[in-house]
């Protein structure tokens, strides 16, 4: 070792170069001080290069840099060895160095030639920079355009829901299959009577349900699964006009026409639906209204058409029994009361009387009933009817009654509304067919609003506002709902033995007054009969004609006796006859007028028929009247006083004769007419 180093480092013979003639102390120190210099400024590129290649992972031949880093450090090594060589002859170290150096700079160089083609293929710093900036500049501009389309998109999604919410019709949007939840538009949520931006979906969990109301359609409460949203995205369908009706828990109801399709993603998986929902409630209320209307026309047409024809009957059967009464009360009153035939006669006179009501029941039916109008007691008057209703049940039924005290008058006919409650008491006793019931009474008073009235029968379009009300109910059979529309009809009858005719006669008194009629009925539970009457405007006070016997009254002079039934014209010029007066008789008006015109000097009066052909009645007393105009004229028909009268307000009738009518009736009349 000694050796070698001597060899290598040995200083026999040294001399610094500074002490050699060329060399001042100053250019030797300038000489130690630039190699230092050098050495250190290699040292530290070194140093920088290694620094960066260890830190840059990224960099292309990282092999490379290492011999870069080792070359600039030994060629560093070489300087250092030179400004050493200023103290010591270390020429032999300093061969060695600059030989590592050679060899390192050579593999370095081969290094960098093998890797030249490859580095050349890689783009130059500016076109890298180039692009980087390119790219970058284009990724602003996209951050930018993503920036724009973002903002049109959000005001896309605001014009949307701006116009979503001001639509009248309800929309909802399912954002899934199972549609558990659903945004609705502002209408939807006023329709539904939910908050905003609520969950209006049926499908959601428990707690999300809206619990108010419940959805049905064609009257079935319909399942979460089977509304229209939910439908149209399970079963990839497109729902049209369906039916809804919602029903909240106030009690209100809402009609809805629901329209459903399928939402759809970018592969076509279906993620949702969409619904709209429109209010058809008011159109619902109008085509019940004008059902309603309709079917009350109807009902108005048919008992109108079945009135005129019930009351053409019973004009004509009055004229027949006209005859019948007539006769018998003519035969009674010139009989010997003591003779056997009278009792007969008083039969046959009570058996045309009785079929007399019948007709006048049929002429109630048609509204065109005998009234004698005055302010009534509806509470007072079923008191006094009490006996006779309790005598005309079964035994096995029991009257209850709850008549209210005070209640306002009515302007009604006092036989007419005995008859009602009659009516509707018998056909009461016979819905318990024998069975133990209660039959309940009630008067009383309330307020009717319009939808109540639109539901009564009766008269047509009754004012709103307070009526009277008598209400006669059982627990009995009741009427089955295919019966219920016809039981106003005349000689229909639930009943085998029934004849038709009461409650078609209570549906006429009722429409006569100006009144209505509601049924309520159960079968197997019972049946009500409420009936409306209007509450009279005129004083409580009540007028009564004063009654006088006019047994032994008789007639005089000439009278003239019209009418166009050969029966009804005999029996009223006997009667005439029998009561004193000098007859003639005419057959119709024409012919009536030719008499009247020969004979005007003596007619005392004027017997007159309404409904005659060639000229009736009502011509052939304006004809009288022009030639005579204090010619008393007494009417006579089939038809009610009161639909007679109205043809002849004014006009100085001097009376009116419903038929059938009795001789003691007529005689009445004529008394108080010539009086």
């Amino acid at each position: 070792m000694m050796a070698l180093s001597s060899e290598l480092f040995g200083t026999d013979g040294f001399t610094p170069p500074w002490q050699g003639p060329a060399w001042s102390k100053l250019h030797g120190w300038v000489q130690v001080g630039a190699d230092l210099l050098l050495f250190g400024a290699f040292v530290a590129m070194a140093a920088c290069i290694l620094c960066y290649v260890i830190r840059r992972r990224d960099l292309y031949f990282p092999r490379l840099y290492w011999l870069f880093a080792s070359f600039i450090l030994v060629c560093g090594l070489i300087f250092l060895v030179d400004a050493s060589l200023s103290w010591q002859p270390w020429y032999r170290f300093s061969a060695l160095i600059k030989l590592f150096a050679g060899v390192v700079a050579w593999t370095t160089v081969v290094a960098v030639v093998r890797v030249l083609p490859r580095a050349l293929a890689l783009p130059s710093a500016m076109r890298l920079n180039e692009e980087l900036r390119s790219e970058v500049e284009e990724r602003k501009w996209a951050e930018e355009e993503v920036r724009h389309l973002n903002a049109a998109l959000q005001h896309r999604v605001e014009e949307l829901e701006t116009l979503l919410n001001v639509l009248p019709v309800g929309i909802g949007i399912a954002s899934d299959r199972e549609c558990r939840h659903i945004r609705a538009n502002t209408a939807l949520h006023r329709l539904l009577r939910s908050s905003e931006g609520g969950n209006v979906s049926l499908s959601a969990g428990r707690a999300e349900v809206p619990k108010h109301f419940q959805v049905f359609v064609a009257g079935r409460l319909v399942p979460p699964d089977q509304l229209p949203m939910q439908l149209a995205a399970a079963n990839d369908e497109v729902i049209r006009d369906m039916e809804e009706e919602v029903r909240f828990a106030d009690g209100s109801v809402l009609h809805l026409l629901a329209y459903a399709a399928p939402l759809r993603d970018g592969e076509k998986r279906i993620r949702g639906a969409v619904g709209a929902f429109i209010d058809i409630t008011t159109r619902k209320q109008a085509e019940t209204e004008r059902q309603l209307i309709e079917r009350k026309m109807l009902e108005t047409q048919k008992l109108e058409s079945l009135g005129v024809l019930a009351g053409g009957i019973a004009h004509d059967f009055n004229n027949l029994l006209t005859g019948v009464v007539g006769n018998a009360s003519l035969a009674r009153m010139q009989m010997d009361p003591a003779s056997q035939l009278a009792g007969h006669l008083d039969q046959i006179q009570q058996a045309a009387l009785q079929a007399g009501d019948l007709c006048h029941q049929l002429l109630a039916y048609a509204g065109k009933g005998r009234f004698v109008v005055e302010p009534l007691d509806l509470s007072h008057l079923v008191r006094e009817s009490v006996f006779l209703l309790q005598s005309s049940i079964s035994k096995s039924a029991v009257l209850s009654y709850e008549l209210a005290e005070q209640l306002p008058r009515v302007k009604a006919d006092a036989s007419q509304l005995r008859q009602i409650v009659m009516n509707l008491v018998i056909n009461a006793s016979e819905a318990l067919e024998g069975k133990a019931g209660v039959i309940r009474i009630q008067t009383g008073r309330l307020l009717a609003d319009r939808n109540y009235l639109d539901h009564t029968l009766g008269t047509p379009e009754l004012p709103v506002g307070d009526y009277v009300f008598l209400e006669v109910g059982d627990n009995g059979c009741g009427i089955p709902p295919d019966k219920l529309g016809r039981i106003f009809e005349p000689f229909f009858s639930t009943k085998f033995t029934g004849r038709g005719l009461g409650l078609a006669a209570v549906l006429g008194i009722v429409r006569g007054h100006r009144g209505g009629v509601k049924v309520y009925s159960e079968p197997g539970r019972g049946t009500t009969f409420k009936v409306l009457l209007p509450i009279s405007t005129q004083s409580d006070e009540e007028s009564h004609a004063a009654a006088y016997e006019a047994s032994d009254w008789r007639g005089s002079g000439l009278a003239l006796v019209v009418d166009d039934d050969d029966s009804v014209r005999s029996i009223a010029v006997k009667m005439m006859e029998f009561l004193g007066f000098e007859v003639l008789q005419a057959r119709n008006g024409a012919e009536a007028l030719g008499l009247f015109q020969q004979h005007q000097e003596r007619i005392a009066m004027v017997l007159l028929d309404l409904t005659m052909p060639m000229m009736d009645g009502e011509e052939a007393f304006r004809r009288i009247r022009a030639i005579k105009p204090e010619m008393r004229v007494v009417l006579m028909s089939g038809f009610s006083e009161q639909e007679a009268l109205q043809r002849f307000l004014g006009r100085g009738l001097a009376g009116f004769l419903q038929k059938p009518f009795t001789a003691e009736l007529l005689r009445e009349k004529l008394r108080a007419v010539l009086a």
